[in-house]
């Protein structure tokens, strides 16, 4: 298994070979998605793609697109940089791409393209944290438990593409069933709030105990409307908070959304 290396262009070429690998498994067959390439430049009017996820059944044809940075770089501390995210989503756009990556090594996040009438900002399908460890420097990614976190962290992004692509059926068919991470995890910010916001136990154990009843909204909203369970959960948080025009959705804001 291939180490993942140091800087921002190698780890796009590791986590590319990582992507392709996984796609030549027999599970993912039928999958839409074929191949990955990494440093691409000047293709389609783009200067530069860290990563590109080719179609199956066209190999020269884009289906998502993805930038890298490493977290101990001023423009790598989160995913949600926003100069990253215009960058990532303009290069996207150029060539063609349904979907796109922004990625610090830590965390990966997915966003749609094109979505008419939506702010970019709330695009977000797929967030991820992969290391829960501070990376702070390039050595640290030489422990082997950060190796074995981001391999398989790969793996879970290509399972959550191949469904995104693939839609409810082939994701049902798998016995595969995605709980968002900020409504799964959603216990812990919850019971911070009994020191912060000075919250009652019974409070907070309440709404502990709700996140079943509204991960259980979120997937029938999902085969309702045929999108993939984190486009639900933010659909679902857009209704409950009734978001005006700031165009900004905080974590923390969200998660209380989905979970009030």
């Amino acid at each position: 298994m291939p180490r993942v290396r140091r800087n921002e262009w190698n780890f796009a070429a590791n986590a590319a070979r990582l992507i392709t690998n996984i796609l030549t498994e027999d599970d993912y067959s039928s999958s839409r998605l074929g191949h990955a390439e990494p440093e691409l430049t000047e293709f389609r009017g783009a200067r530069r793609l860290d990563i590109v996820i080719f179609q199956r059944d066209n190999p020269i044809e884009p289906i998502i697109t993805g930038e890298t940075k490493v977290p101990w770089a001023a423009d790598g501390r989160t995913p949600y940089n926003f100069s990253l995210i215009e960058a990532a989503h303009g290069k996207a756009s150029r060539v063609g791409a349904l979907y796109f990556i922004t990625w610090n090594v830590r965390r990966v996040v997915v966003w749609k393209t094109d979505d008419p009438g939506v702010p970019l900002i709330r695009r977000v399908v797929f967030d991820k944290e992969l290391i829960v460890e501070r990376l702070s420097s390039p050595s640290d990614l030489d422990s082997p438990r950060v190796q074995e976190a981001l391999r398989n962290g790969v793996r879970e992004l290509v399972a959550f593409l191949d469904s995104l692509l693939s839609g409810p059926p082939a994701l049902s068919e798998r016995g595969i069933l995605y709980a968002p991470d900020y409504v799964a995890n959603a216990g812990g910010v919850i019971n911070v709030c009994i020191g912060a916001l000075g919250w009652e136990r019974a409070r907070t154990d309440a709404k502990v105990e709700a996140i079943y009843d509204t991960l259980l909204v979120i997937f029938k909203l999902a085969e309702a409307e045929g999108i993939s369970t984190s486009l639900a959960a933010d659909r679902l948080a857009e209704r409950r908070l009734a978001i005006g025009s700031s165009g900004e959705l905080k974590g923390s804001r969200m998660m209380n959304a989905v979970t009030s």
